[in-house]
């Protein structure tokens, strides 16, 4: 099953924005100390990234995604821009097995994705199955060889909305143009 994936490169000279949404809140009664009540066991992900349009096409790409998925309306998966992961070792064609340095693994929750973007631009994904002494165990291999050189970026996945209803493009001349854009995770209409 092919996933809904927003493909569209983001400006990496500006930082991409990521927040965690919050999952406590305080609650204090007069007379007494601050008690942090759970709203959520589940932490969502939210991230902004800056988008520098060079072409036209480039451009409508992304209102045409953004209005295929009428905003906060339907959900789609989303490469998170951060490297969540370092691979250790090269990553054999059918690799179920990734040998990883200990990052950000604390955090992981069933059925996340991870995400590798080779060199090329190429997404490749599958379902983590379990991260434990170094090893991430993946569902199903990429099917390609890649070589720690040739990986821009191992992270997330993410299934996810945008967090915005509208787009407001700054046009710097009359062919290129900037935006942001706003995701925020699902993490309880997360697929398998």
């Amino acid at each position: 099953m092919a996933l809904d994936i927003f493909n569209i490169g983001e400006d990496w000279t500006s930082p991409p924005g990521q927040g965690i949404e919050p999952y406590r809140s305080p609650i204090q009664y007069p007379g007494t100390g601050v008690v942090l009540r759970n709203i959520t066991d589940d932490i969502q992900i939210k991230f902004t990234s800056s988008f520098v349009n060079l072409t036209k096409t480039v451009e409508s790409s992304i209102l045409s995604f953004f209005s295929l998925h009428k905003g906060r309306q339907r959900a789609f998966w989303a490469v998170v821009p951060k490297n969540y992961f370092h691979a250790v070792e090269p990553i054999g064609a059918n690799d179920t097995e990734i040998v990883i340095s200990e990052t950000f693994t604390m955090w992981l929750r069933p059925h996340e994705r991870m995400v590798i973007v080779d060199s090329a631009g190429t997404i490749r994904h599958s379902r983590i199955v379990s991260v434990a002494a170094g090893v991430m165990t993946v569902a199903s291999p990429l099917g390609v060889a890649l070589s720690i050189s040739s990986i821009r970026l191992f992270g997330r996945l993410i299934y996810c909305r945008f967090d915005q209803d509208e787009i407001i493009l700054n046009h710097i001349t009359p062919e290129i143009s900037e935006c942001e854009l706003s995701f925020i995770e699902l993490p309880k209409e997360r697929l398998s």
